[in-house]
């Protein structure tokens, strides 16, 4: 129970209230499920909570001090209360979505294991003469009956949060994969083909952890902010602005960490009313080609079009003014 609670703990510190949740739903289903129900207590004991909600209360501690109450309520609201209220009433894609995408993104293993897991499943279904509906379909140790709850339970638990992003169902793929290379035995393939599979998997494995290792040299490029955002603040404290809007930056949820405050999404309107003015505007450089071309369309003269005084990766920080506009030569020194 000790380990079961840190390992709880860690999943909330890196998931969220996700974490812990999907753990208990896919245990407490699967002791359900298996006629296990009076284990329930013995796994969720009052150690687990103790390390749980220990390890939450330190944590939130530490919050407090850093943050003040200010954090934790914006901790509350926006990062949980709000999200798993938009999970049940808003859905920028169906809830079926990942149905599909798990058949694509999971190439080539994933297809592969799970059409040996429904053939695996209908195999048990002919031969077994167990009258419960659920062992005729049970594969055949609990192990695997309970990998398999566990990629069944997250599926279907991340198909009702909103917003679905394909790498969300990363965490399902290694029970989705053990799962299904535990049935290879049942097929009687050859010893050394199961074995040269397993190493082409491996081979793969090491090769994604070596590309890896370069990833954060391309973090700039790939949408990382929080480089953009460092230097935001950079030229904020030398301009002496007030304040950020972004346009048209996806997953920006998380810019408040970077920036110390939170971003507003800017708006046509704002552009056309100047309601920017001394503050700075991250913004794809492209894009920002593009809003500069729709500006020009609605009468708006260049120097309320805003100037590019600083760029990171793909992105521009672009500057409104208050009274002043810069010269050239103060926006090149910037740049």
């Amino acid at each position: 129970q000790f380990r079961f609670g840190a390992m709880l703990l860690l999943s909330l510190l890196t998931k969220g209230h996700w974490g812990p949740c999907i753990v208990f739903v896919t245990t407490t289903l699967y002791l359900l499920t298996s006629g296990r129900a009076k284990s329930w207590l013995r796994v969720w004991g009052w150690r687990t909570w103790l390390i749980l909600l220990g390890g939450m209360g330190l944590w939130l501690s530490a919050l407090w001090v850093e943050g003040g109450g200010t954090y934790l309520e914006h901790l509350a609201t926006d990062r949980i209360y709000q999200p798993l209220i938009d999970s049940f009433f808003r859905h920028s894609r169906p809830w079926f979505y990942y149905l599909g995408s798990v058949w694509v993104i999971s190439m080539p293993w994933g297809p592969l294991c799970m059409v040996m897991l429904v053939a695996s499943m209908v195999r048990r279904w002919r031969n077994t003469t167990e009258s419960n509906w659920l062992r005729k379909f049970s594969l055949p140790t609990p192990l695997q009956n309970f990998f398999a709850m566990i990629f069944l339970v997250t599926l279907v638990g991340l198909s009702c949060i909103p917003g679905k992003i394909d790498v969300r169902l990363l965490p399902v793929f290694p029970f989705l994969i053990y799962v299904g290379v535990m049935q290879m035995g049942q097929w009687h393939w050859p010893l050394k083909w199961q074995w040269r599979m397993l190493w082409v998997c491996r081979f793969i494995l090491i090769g994604i952890f070596i590309a890896g290792c370069f990833v954060p040299t391309f973090n700039s490029e790939m949408g990382c902010y929080g480089h953009l955002c460092w230097r935001a603040r950079q030229i904020s404290r030398e301009l002496k602005t007030e304040g950020y809007y972004t346009y048209q930056l996806k997953s920006m949820s998380n810019m408040d960490v970077y920036l110390h405050e939170d971003p507003k999404e800017a708006r046509m309107a704002d552009f056309v009313q100047h309601n920017m003015q001394n503050s700075l505007l991250l913004i794809d450089e492209k894009e920002y080609q593009g809003l500069q071309l729709r500006l020009s369309h609605l009468r708006v003269s260049k120097e309320w079009r805003g100037t590019i005084v600083g760029r990171k990766g793909p992105y521009a920080i672009v500057l409104f003014p208050k009274e002043e506009i810069l010269t050239p030569t103060q926006v090149n020194v910037l740049q």
